[in-house]
């Protein structure tokens, strides 16, 4: 079975603080995007990947499904970018594999099986099902699909691996705080109503200081993309890619093609609706 695994960027991502179990209680609008793996999976005896990865999720993701699988992977996700690549795998091979088995799994019981592989895969096994963003909490097991509105964006890929654990370690070092307001609470109502102008004023990323202290080609890749009139810009997870939201699909393309020719690995990209 061929399958597509989609990236996401995350319109919105608060940090609420650290919990318990050492884990961040965190809020994200998580935006499936049209940038996508290709996935071969096929039954089989045993679990096995042809990715080089040490901690391979498609292989933890397999094995949390109870059943055996081939799987080869055309990678086109840049990896360390914070657009969850790994976790898109994952969450594309538990879909497929729970198709090729009839194991009849719910999408929301596909997605709770999820949290047993990654913090991102729930998000994403939702995403990918339905199409839409999708708003995430907790350390990512709690996710609920939101409304579709068609966004168009620009991705810059700065080209350096941003670590999640060291991103989120500055993120206590700088002695940050959860902030008062909501961003993704109001994002949300701005997607109900289609309303990309209130969506813009509410993009947000609590992580995007502590990803830029750590690499500061982040800011330059921000600050490349506001050059170009971006309705706005912000960071993707961890970081360190970037993106842009813009108006059409056209002005993307228009955007990622000169920056291109500047050197900048730049992407037109949409969310998929």
């Amino acid at each position: 079975m061929k399958i597509e695994a989609y990236a996401k960027i995350n319109l919105t991502l608060e940090v609420l603080g650290k919990r318990l179990d050492g884990y961040h209680e965190l809020k994200s609008i998580v935006c499936p995007v049209s940038l996508s793996d290709s996935l071969t999976v096929e039954k089989a005896d045993e679990v096995s990947s042809d990715t080089s990865f040490v901690d391979d999720l498609c292989v933890k993701a397999a094995k949390t499904m109870g059943v055996g699988a081939r799987i080869k992977v055309e990678k086109r996700i840049p990896q360390g970018g914070g657009l969850g690549g790994g976790s898109a795998d994952a969450a594309a091979v538990m879909i497929a594999l729970n198709e090729m088995y009839n194991l009849r799994f719910s999408p929301e019981k596909l997605a709770e099986k999820g949290a047993e592989v990654g913090s991102d895969v729930p998000s994403l096994i939702l995403a990918n099902i339905y199409h839409s963003p999708v708003m995430m909490e907790g350390r990512g097991e709690r996710v609920m699909p939101l409304s579709k509105t068609k966004l168009n964006f620009v991705l810059i890929d700065p080209a350096v691996h941003s670590s999640t654990a060291e991103v989120f370690s500055m993120w206590s070092a700088l002695n940050l705080t959860a902030r008062d307001s909501s961003p993704s609470a109001d994002a949300n109502e701005a997607l109900l109503c289609g309303d990309i102008e209130k969506l813009s004023n509410h993009i947000s990323n609590d992580l995007s200081m502590p990803s830029i202290y750590l690499h500061p080609e982040i800011a330059e890749a921000l600050e490349l993309l506001r050059s170009e009139n971006v309705i706005t810009a912000s960071v993707t997870g961890s970081g360190s890619c970037v993106f842009g939201l813009v108006s059409s699909q056209e002005e993307a393309k228009n955007i990622a093609e000169k920056l291109g020719m500047k050197g900048v690995r730049a992407f037109a990209i949409s969310s998929l609706s």
